[in-house]
């Protein structure tokens, strides 16, 4: 439990690092053509650990499940992170990155519209206690366009959730290639259509690997610790881009109070939304 405990932190760090090193990169790259390089570095760590281990030639490809995962592909690498990092460039890591957060709110209201699942007092609380940190956040002086893109990738990702809650295979590494490897050509495509650069920087190549290491440490902790544990203290990440942004990049983007106090409020809400 306390190893699971800790990659879950683990994944929470590497992910709010991740946060800081999207900034950096994107700042002399077209988001989407920056999203296509760091998809495509995660992707190929994911192809190196599935052979590597083996689990690509072990796992039972079921069709429905496939399918299922192809489509959350396109909801969490396409849309969801070309959304994010798009917003990044607009209002900054920290408020983009609290913005995707929402994925846990979406998730359980998807999950009560669709799977039927049940929503109690405390899930109920957890959403209003993640709106007012978003109405916190929001009041700051910035664009609120960029907030409104960062959400919308939230929404992504929770639809992403449940594909991937109805489809994942017995492997959670070769099913998560299925998904970024359908989502790679569409990603491309835009990229492309969108940027006639063709710029590579070392950032691009650090922020691809630590959102793998981040994504692979959430299995981690996932397959060594309880959900209800797990997930909470990986969606801390917000606040550690928060955090790592105003360390390590002021000269980039403004972190005042309200956006720190608003991270903070609306990851405390979405640790509620889980819990209940």
């Amino acid at each position: 439990m306390i190893s699971g405990y800790f990659f879950a932190l683990l994944a929470s760090v590497l992910w709010g690092f991740n946060g800081v090193l999207v900034r950096k990169a994107l700042e002399k790259v077209n988001p989407f053509l920056g999203t296509f390089y760091i998809v495509l570095i995660s992707w190929l760590c994911l192809l190196i650990l599935s052979v590597f281990t083996g689990e690509i030639f072990r796992v039972e490809f079921e069709g429905t499940k496939v399918a299922l995962l192809c489509l959350a592909g396109i909801f969490q690498y396409f849309f969801g992170r070309t959304l994010t990092y798009f917003s990044v460039g607009v209002v900054g890591s920290s408020r983009a990155f609290t913005g995707t957060s929402t994925r846990i709110m979406f998730s359980a209201l998807l999950g009560f519209a669709i799977l039927g699942e049940e929503v109690n007092l405390m899930i109920l609380s957890g959403i209003l206690v993640m709106v007012a940190g978003l109405y916190i956040l929001s009041s700051d002086t910035f664009s609120r366009r960029g907030l409104a893109i960062s959400i919308a990738g939230g929404l992504s990702y929770g639809i992403a959730s449940i594909f991937i809650k109805s489809g994942i295979l017995e492997s959670v590494v070769v099913s998560n290639l299925i998904s970024v490897t359908t989502a790679l050509p569409f990603i491309f495509a835009v990229a492309y259509s969108k940027s006639s650069e063709n710029t590579f920087s070392f950032y691009l190549l650090l922020s691809g690997i630590t959102m793998f290491l981040g994504t692979f440490s959430y299995y981690l902790a996932l397959s060594q610790a309880q959900v209800v544990v797990a997930v909470p203290v990986s969606n801390l990440y917000p606040v550690f881009t928060t955090v790592f942004s105003y360390l390590l990049i002021q000269r980039l983007e403004h972190v005042s109070i309200k956006t720190l106090i608003g991270s903070v409020i609306a990851v405390m809400g979405g640790i509620l939304i889980y819990a209940g």
